[in-house]
């Protein structure tokens, strides 16, 4: 009986990870690409308007989009975690991930100005864009922690998820350069690599990040 139990939990493991990393890439990774056309498309509207006022629309326009799918993400985390409170969760997703988004932003646009010194642009956005998105996860954990009044478990989750995401983007940094999608190289803006290099390390991130956040929250109600 014991053993059947194991295997039991084992496999609900299992399906909550495999149901909370595409949860974390439909509505997070999703979200943030939908949020950037969005944002694209209406910096480029044909108006007679300043730009400025252009890009400040197209900027409120992703983060709407972001916050609505950060926030249906939190709902859906919460509810395949076992907690139960989906109000909760969601106002925990519908906060912490786009204002975390938006620092991991502003830092990013900082560090930008490094390609001055002469680093090759694909290590500097390896350097970059690596640790930005171990960063994001693991505040987006201290964050549920947090809001369930709980800094250990909070710092559980960021150990266990941040990390995980962090590999995921760097190993699928590293496959798509082997196959010829190095940022930075000649020919690399016809082919948008940038844009497909940052798309697929997201998916990688939000995948890892998500099923390792979800399992801890479902092993965290399940002990409380």
């Amino acid at each position: 009986m014991e053993i059947d139990g194991a295997v039991h939990a084992e496999r609900t493991a299992s399906g909550v990870a495999v149901r909370a990393g595409l949860a974390t890439v439909f509505y997070l990774a999703g979200g943030l690409a939908l949020g950037l056309i969005l944002g694209i498309a209406v910096s480029k509207v044909p108006l007679h308007v300043d730009q400025l006022l252009k890009n400040i629309g197209g900027a409120l326009g992703l983060l709407t989009l972001v916050s609505l799918a950060s926030h249906r993400w939190g709902s859906t985390m919460a509810g395949l975690s076992g907690w139960g409170d989906r109000p909760r969760g969601a106002r925990i997703g519908g906060l912490s991930f786009p204002i975390v988004l938006l620092v991991g932003a502003l830092a990013l646009s900082a560090g930008e100005g490094l390609s001055a010194i002469g680093i090759p642009i694909h290590i500097l956005y390896g350097a970059l864009f690596i640790p930005t998105s171990i960063l994001i996860v693991a505040a987006v954990s201290l964050t549920w922690g947090r809001a369930l009044r709980d800094w250990n478990l909070g710092g559980r989750l960021a150990l266990r998820a941040a990390p995980l995401a962090g590999l995921a983007y760097l190993l699928s940094y590293l496959l798509m350069d082997t196959i010829g999608y190095r940022v930075g190289a000649p020919g690399a803006v016809e082919r948008a690599t940038m844009i497909t290099v940052t798309l697929v390390g997201c998916l990688a991130a939000a995948a890892a990040g998500g099923a390792a956040l979800g399992t801890g929250l479902r092993r965290a109600s399940q002990d409380g």
